[in-house]
C-alpha cells in the first residue's frame, strides 16, 4: 500500500464469463439462522474457509453441529454433523500440517475441565473426536501445535493425565501433550518455541499479594523445567500481554499495566493506565519499560472535550493525571519492520434497569446486563530494545455485543497499517503511517446482497483477515426480497483491500 494512503474497497465478484455486464453477485454463501446459534467462520486457508452452526432446537443425541467446508468461492464443498454433549461451546482451534484442524469444544459455566477433541481434515471434511473427562480441578485454556504434537494448556491438567493417556494409547495419528501448570497460577501467554524445542507460559501467581509473574520452560512431555520468577516494577500490576519473539529471536513481552494491588479475579475487571515492553533474557528480565497513556500523542484524541479540559486543568496545578481504559488486548503482536505493534479495544459494560415486584407485591429495581461497548482501539508500536515509538486509534461507532471479543481488524502492508471494522453494510477505515493519518473513511457502503434484495435488520457482523489483501465479512441478516418472504440468515462475503 503506498504512503499517500489510497485505499480502494472492492466487491469479489462471481461473475458468469456471459453476464459480466448485465448481472453480477457478491462473492457471498449464506446458511438459514432460523434454527441455528453460535455460527462462526474460521478462515483455515485460502482455498478453505469453516463455518460452524449450532442447532438451537434439542436433539436426541446431545447437542447438534454443522461443519461446513467452504472453496475459494464461498461454495459449499463439504458438510458435516458433528455430535457434542449438551452445553459444550467452541473454545479454540489450530490448524496443523496445512490440512488438519484441531478443535476444543468445552463445557460451559466452568462446571469441570471435560471438553471433547476433534481432529478434522479440511479438504474433505473427515473428522475424528474423543471427549476427555475432567474435574472441576482442572481448567483447559487452549491449544498449540509444537513440534507435530498437539499441546494443552491450561490449569490442573494433571487431574486428567490419565484420559490424555487413554487417549494417546488408541491414536496413531497424533499425541497430546498438557502442560502441568499448578492450579494457583493464571495463564497470561503461551508460545511454542520450535527453534528451542519448548513451550513457554507466562502466567501470574493468584495466591501472592504481589501477583509475582513466573515463566514456565516446558518440555516435550508435559513437565515444568524451570519456574522463572520475573520481577516487575515495585508498584506495576501486570494486567495482560502476549509473549513474542523478535527478528533477533529475543523474547519480548509486552502488554497492559496499571498501579493498584494485583486482584484474584478476571483480567477484564482491571482498568489499564499504560502499555509496558519487556525483554526476558536469561529467565529474568533484561528490561521492563512502562508507558503511561499520558506519554501517548494520539490517544489524548479519544476523550471528549469536558474530559481534555479536566486533565489540562489538573496538569495546570501540578496534579498527577492517569488516563486508564478497560481493554481488551488481541491474541497476537503485530510484527513490521522492526517494530511490534500492541492492539487493544476499549469497551465498557452496559447495563439497564427494569422493574420487578416480589411476592408481597413491593416494587424493586433490578440490573439486567445488555453486553460490551467497544469505542477504541488502539495501537502502540516498540523496537526490540524497548524504545515506545508511535501510537494511533481508530474510533469504534455503536458496535455493541453480548461476549467480549475482537471487533476491530488491525493489517500491515509495506510502511502503512490499517485499522477496520464492519458495521450495517459499512466498513470503517483508517490508514496510517505509524502516528500520522493517511487516509479515513468514515463509512463505505457495500452491496451485501443481490440486486432486488434489501437488509433489514443485522447482527454481529465481523471482518476478519482471509489471506493476502482478502478479508471476509461474516454476520446475521434478515433480508427482504421483492415478491417473497423475508428470511433471517448467518452470511459470509469476500471483500479485498487494494
Amino acid at each position: 500500500m503506498t504512503l499517500n494512503g489510497r485505499i480502494i474497497l472492492f466487491l469479489l465478484l462471481f461473475v458468469p464469463s456471459l453476464l459480466w455486464a448485465q448481472n453480477y453477485e457478491p462473492l457471498r454463501a449464506e446458511f438459514s439462522s432460523k434454527q441455528y446459534d453460535q455460527m462462526q467462520i474460521f478462515p483455515a486457508s485460502k482455498n478453505r474457509v469453516i463455518v460452524f452452526r449450532h442447532y438451537a432446537k434439542r436433539y436426541s443425541k446431545g447437542d447438534l453441529w454443522k461443519v461446513t467446508g467452504l472453496d475459494k468461492a464461498l461454495k459449499t464443498v463439504w458438510e458435516k454433523d458433528v455430535i457434542a454433549p449438551r452445553m459444550y461451546s467452541l473454545s479454540d482451534m489450530e490448524l496443523t500440517n496445512d490440512s488438519i484442524l484441531h478443535i476444543l469444544l468445552v463445557k460451559r459455566s466452568g462446571e469441570g475441565g471435560s471438553f471433547l477433541k476433534i481432529r478434522m481434515n479440511i479438504n474433505d471434511g473427515y473428522y475424528t473426536s474423543y471427549l476427555f473427562k475432567g474435574n472441576r480441578r482442572s481448567l483447559l485454556v487452549g491449544l498449540k501445535n509444537f513440534n507435530n504434537q498437539l499441546y494443552l494448556y491450561g490449569v490442573g491438567l494433571e487431574y486428567m493425565q490419565s484420559e490424555l493417556d487413554k487417549y494417546n494409547a488408541k491414536t496413531t495419528t497424533e499425541k497430546i501433550v498438557s502442560a502441568k501448570i499448578p492450579s494457583k497460577y493464571y495463564i497470561i501467554s503461551a508460545l511454542a518455541d520450535t527453534v528451542r524445542n519448548r513451550f513457554l507460559v507466562l502466567v501470574k501467581d493468584i495466591k501472592s499479594a504481589e501477583g509475582k509473574l513466573r515463566l514456565l520452560d516446558i518440555d516435550n512431555h508435559g513437565d515444568i523445567i524451570t519456574a522463572s520468577l520475573l520481577s516487575s516494577s515495585e508498584g506495576h500490576n501486570i494486567i495482560d500481554g502476549n509473549l513474542v519473539y523478535s527478528d533477533d529471536s529475543e523474547l519480548l513481552f509486552i502488554g497492559t499495566y496499571n498501579n493498584v494491588k494485583p486482584k484474584k479475579r478476571r483480567r477484564d475487571d482491571e482498568n489499564a493506565i499504560g502499555v509496558f515492553i519487556g525483554k526476558i533474557d536469561h529467565k529474568a528480565f533484561g528490561f521492563i519499560k512502562y508507558y503511561p497513556f499520558t506519554a501517548f500523542k494520539n490517544i489524548f484524541n479519544t476523550l471528549n472535550f469536558r474530559e481534555q479540559q479536566k486533565l489540562k486543568n489538573m496538569e495546570a496545578k501540578g496534579r498527577s493525571v492517569e488516563l486508564n481504559f478497560r481493554l481488551l488486548m488481541h491474541n497476537r503482536i503485530l510484527k513490521q519492520n522492526g517494530q511490534y505493534i500492541l492492539v487493544a479495544e476499549s469497551y465498557y459494560p452496559v447495563y439497564h434497569y427494569e422493574t420487578m415486584y416480589d411476592a408481597r407485591g413491593y416494587m424493586y429495581q433490578t440490573e439486567v446486563f445488555d453486553g460490551y461497548k467497544t469505542t477504541y482501539a488502539i495501537a502502540a508500536a516498540f523496537d526490540a530494545k524497548g524504545n515506545f515509538l508511535w501510537d494511533n486509534y481508530i474510533e469504534v461507532k455503536d458496535v455493541q455485543n453480548y461476549y467480549l471479543n475482537e471487533i476491530v481488524t488491525a493489517y500491515t502492508d509495506d510502511d502503512t497499517q490499517v485499522f477496520m471494522y464492519y458495521l450495517n453494510e459499512n466498513v470503517y477505515f483508517k490508514v496510517c503511517n505509524k502516528d500520522k493519518t493517511l487516509y479515513k473513511k468514515e463509512a463505505t457502503s457495500l452491496p451485501t446482497v443481490k440486486q432486488g434484495e434489501q437488509v433489514l435488520a443485522e447482527d454481529y457482523g465481523r471482518i476478519v483477515h482471509w489471506y493476502g489483501p482478502y478479508f471476509l465479512i461474516s454476520g446475521y441478516q434478515k433480508i427482504l426480497n421483492r415478491g417473497s418472504k423475508s428470511r433471517k440468515v448467518f452470511f459470509v462475503m469476500g471483500v479485498s483491500f487494494e
